[in-house]
C-alpha cells in the first residue's frame, strides 16, 4: 500500500514494484536452497512448511540471512546491511529485554539496587545496550539462562 502512496507521488520509480517482488522471490528461493543444503532427507512439502514458518514468524537464523546477504550482494553492500541488521537485531533484543523487566516489578527493583541493567549501560562502545554478561545476568536472575535471544 505504501508503495502504491509513493508511486503517485512520484517519490518511487513505477518499476520499483516489480525489482521488489523479483528480490523477495530471490530471498525465498535462496533460503529454500539453504533449508535443502542443511535437511537434504527432509521431503519439498517439509522444506515449503520450514521456509513459511520462517516467513510468518519474522525469525531467521544468523547463519541463513548472513549468507543470503552474501550471495545477492557485494562487499560493501554485504557490510552495510550486516551493519543494518545487526543494530535492528540489537534494538529488538533491547526492546524485548526491557519490557520483560518492565512485566516484573520485582526484578526491575533488584536491578534498581544491583544496577545491573539500565538504559545508559556501563558498556562505552555502545551507549544504551545491554552488554552480553548484562544480559546473561539478567537471564540467570530471571532464571531463563537457557533462552537467550543470540
Amino acid at each position: 500500500m505504501t508503495l502504491f502512496a509513493k508511486i503517485l507521488k512520484n517519490e518511487c520509480d513505477e518499476d520499483f514494484r516489480f525489482i521488489q517482488v523479483h528480490v523477495r522471490d530471490t530471498l525465498g528461493n535462496l533460503l529454500k536452497i539453504l533449508l535443502r543444503e542443511k535437511y537434504h532427507l527432509k521431503s519439498e512439502g517439509e522444506i515449503v512448511q520450514m521456509c513459511d514458518a520462517i516467513q510468518n514468524n519474522g525469525c531467521i537464523e544468523d547463519a541463513y540471512w548472513r549468507k543470503i546477504v552474501n550471495k545477492m550482494y557485494d562487499r560493501e553492500d554485504v557490510r552495510t546491511l550486516t551493519a543494518r541488521f545487526q543494530e535492528a537485531i540489537n534494538a529488538k533484543k533491547n526492546q524485548v529485554m526491557l519490557a520483560s523487566i518492565a512485566q516484573s516489578p520485582q526484578l526491575m527493583k533488584e536491578n534498581k539496587n544491583s544496577q545491573l541493567v539500565s538504559t545508559s549501560s556501563n558498556n562505552p562502545l555502545r551507549p544504551g545496550k545491554l552488554t552480553r554478561n548484562d544480559e546473561v545476568k539478567l537471564k540467570k536472575q530471571q532464571g531463563l539462562q537457557g533462552k537467550l535471544l543470540y
